[in-house]
């Protein structure tokens, strides 16, 4: 699919608006520049395009203004933009991240070619509010954003490697990986330690204040939130060390305000760790003790409210505690690998597994059962403890890469009718694939047996011949492995087909592969034969059926001619031909009668064959006709002079089916 096929199918999935209904800025640069008028669009000049509501320049080629009301549509078309600008802190979009301060879409061509990447120079994209704004981020992947570590000894490390949000944003079909929050800064060193900075939470996102963060259709891994820093150690023999800070939690996502998240993949994501307890000045000063681990690998909530709907959580791991500078039992390592909450908060349909040390933690108000949950292999979340058996972040589809549910899933068919599935999981696949909606952000299809067609005609063919094969492709386009077992022949008449090369049978299908068989037709009877192709399969349906047909034309024997006497009436003799009831479409041709042995015609002339005479003709199958014949005047002659003469009839026969046939036999021509 191009990329300005993609942008529409996003569109529709998400319910938003189509570019052409509103107003529209096309990035045409993956140059992270900002040069009025030199005729090209940047990201970061269309953003201030739509921030300002003015054009980057006049010349062609420049960004459009944004309008002064409603959605600005930026369109960015496939390709890597990297940003290069650096300095972060700021808010005007001129260097750093990307600030976005009005109603802004950012459409990509597919989360597959559309890449947007921080160069580790700042996060990659900020909703600083105050004014209330609304922004879309879709069909992109972004990556390599980085909160900043602070300057100032002791402060905390920058929130949101890749997006902070304080407004309304929606994430949707988008792929975010490979971000990080700020570490923290390192405690003083002096009379006394100062305090390590906590790290930055939220891995990938940060959404904070009365923020409202939607995300759909999106998978987040390999983001990290930030890691608290060391302690600093004291100089004065009294002086304590300065305590660890604490390490960022949410090592994807990070909330206080409102989070929506359906159909959504969260793996191999890490909250941060805390920082190492400074040294002490001396024996009477005390050791510093290392910071707390950050919670909630996956997502961390500390305020607000969480919705969670078909999601799948899983392989997400806390922070380790940092050490005490003089040993001792350390502080605790984060709670809640996958989940960890404050605000309570709800999971629906939603899968949680082998997160670390445990899938879910609420040290406030219980989570919310929403129904058809699968935690696994501990029980902290709601849900059955049941192996949803994950396979390997990859692409199974679609435009963002899922966890597949493999074989014997207790996710599978888990949401009963009526249990809030919503219409299609995270790669589009409609739910339900089977008789109820799957848990999790995947819906397993089935192995699912598609042919390259469902009949193969062979035409007609002569009996004895055998045709060139034709061949039937069978794809697995369900995602459990498709296995044929057998591929035979039956139906009305198996005999007069045959096969002709079989990669199917014993082979093991994955999604999207294929084998094939070849079919030949070899008739040995006439008429319209029929045939069928069955393969045996595990998929639905089984056995796949293929309709075989073809003609088979039975060897054509030509004209039969009546031979013996012929009596010659008016210059014109009358011969009967036969013509075979089982052939391939009339017989048409000509019938030519020369004399049987040479004969003289003048008194001078030399003895020769004779032509007597010809005709065509075209004879129905099983039908008989007399064909006339008009003698030439030569042959009446000898006729009339010597009472008869031996001829031989020739006919040069064609059937329906273009073959040739000459047959032949003896007449005596008599007079009339």
């Amino acid at each position: 699919m191009t990329s300005g096929a993609v942008i529409p199918v996003l569109l529709a999935a998400l319910a938003l608006a189509s570019p052409a209904a509103a107003n529209q800025i096309k990035v045409n640069t993956p140059f992270d520049e900002v040069d009025p008028n030199d005729g090209s669009c940047s990201l970061r000049e269309a953003v201030t395009a739509a921030n300002s509501n003015f054009a980057s320049g006049v010349v062609a080629g420049e960004c459009a203004a944004g309008a002064s009301s409603g959605i600005d549509v930026i369109v960015l078309p496939a390709g890597p933009y990297v940003l290069q600008r650096t300095g972060a802190g700021e808010n005007t979009n001129a260097t750093g991240d990307l600030d976005l301060t009005s109603d802004i879409d950012i459409i990509g061509a597919g989360a597959r070619t559309t890449t947007i990447d921080a160069n580790h120079i700042d996060r990659v994209f900020d909703v600083p509010g105050p004014a209330p704004v609304t922004v879309v981020l879709a069909g992109i992947t972004i990556q390599g954003g980085r909160g900043v570590t602070p300057s100032t000894p002791g402060d905390p490390g920058a929130t949101g490697g890749a997006i902070r949000n304080r407004e309304t944003l929606t994430v949707a079909a988008s792929t975010l990986r490979d971000n990080g929050a700020g570490t923290g800064a390192g405690g003083t060193s002096g009379p006394g330690g100062g305090t390590g900075g906590a790290g930055g939470a939220g891995g990938a996102i940060v959404n904070e204040g009365s923020g409202i963060l939607t995300v759909r259709g999106s998978t987040l891994t390999a983001n990290f939130a930030g890691n608290g820093a060391d302690g600093g150690n004291a100089t004065d023999p009294s002086g304590g060390g300065g305590a660890g800070g604490s390490g960022g939690s949410g090592g994807a996502i990070s909330s206080v305000g409102t989070l929506v998240l359906t159909n959504d993949t969260l793996t191999g994501n890490f909250a941060g760790t805390g920082g190492k307890g400074g040294a002490e000045g001396g024996n009477l000063g005390f050791p510093g003790r290392g910071g707390v681990g950050g919670s909630g690998g996956g997502i961390s909530i500390t305020a607000g409210s969480a919705s969670l709907t078909n999601v799948t959580l899983a392989s997400n791991d806390v922070g380790s505690a940092g050490q005490n500078a003089g040993g001792g039992s350390p502080p605790p390592d984060g709670t809640g690998g996958g989940f960890k909450t404050a605000a309570g908060g709800s999971l629906t349909n939603t899968v949680a597994a082998t997160n670390v040390p445990t899938n879910c933690a609420a040290t406030g108000p219980a989570i919310s059962d929403g129904g058809h949950n699968i935690s696994f292999s501990d029980t902290s979340c709601p849900g059955a403890n049941a192996d949803p058996r994950l396979g390997a972040l990859q692409n199974n589809g679609g435009q963002t890469d899922t966890l597949a549910l493999g074989g014997g899933s207790a996710a599978v068919d888990l949401v009963p009718a009526g249990g809030a599935c919503p219409a299609a999981d995270q790669r589009g696949v409609l739910r339900p694939a089977g008789p109820a909606c799957d848990a999790g952000a995947y819906e397993q299809r089935p192995a699912t047996a598609r042919l390259s067609a469902t009949t193969l005609p062979f035409g007609r063919l002569r009996i004895g011949l055998t045709s060139a094969p034709r061949t039937i492709t069978l794809t697995n386009v369900g995602d459990l492995a498709l296995s044929p077992t057998a591929a035979t022949l039956g139906g009305t008449n198996p005999a007069d087909f045959a096969k002709a090369g079989d990669t199917c049978t014993g082979a093991f299908l994955a999604l999207g592969a294929s084998c094939s068989i070849g079919v030949r037709f070899k008739p040995i009877a006439a008429g319209l034969l029929t045939a069928a192709l069955r393969i045996a399969d595990n998929a639905p349906g089984s056995p796949q059926q293929v309709a075989l047909r073809g003609t088979g034309i039975p060897k054509f024997a030509g004209v039969a001619i009546t031979g013996g006497d012929v009596h010659l009436k008016k210059g014109k003799v009358r011969i009967g031909l036969s013509c075979p009831r089982k052939t391939a479409g009339a017989c048409a041709g000509t019938l030519t009668l020369k004399s049987a042995k040479a004969v003289s015609t003048g008194k001078h002339g030399s003895p020769h064959v004779l032509t007597l005479g010809s005709a065509r003709f075209t004879i129905s199958p099983g039908k008989v006709s007399n064909v006339t014949v008009k003698i030439s005047q030569a042959g009446r002659k000898l006729v009339h002079h010597n009472g008869h003469l031996a001829a031989i009839a020739t006919a040069v026969t064609h059937d329906g089916f273009g073959t040739r046939k000459i047959t032949s036999a003896r007449l005596k021509l008599l007079p009339g």
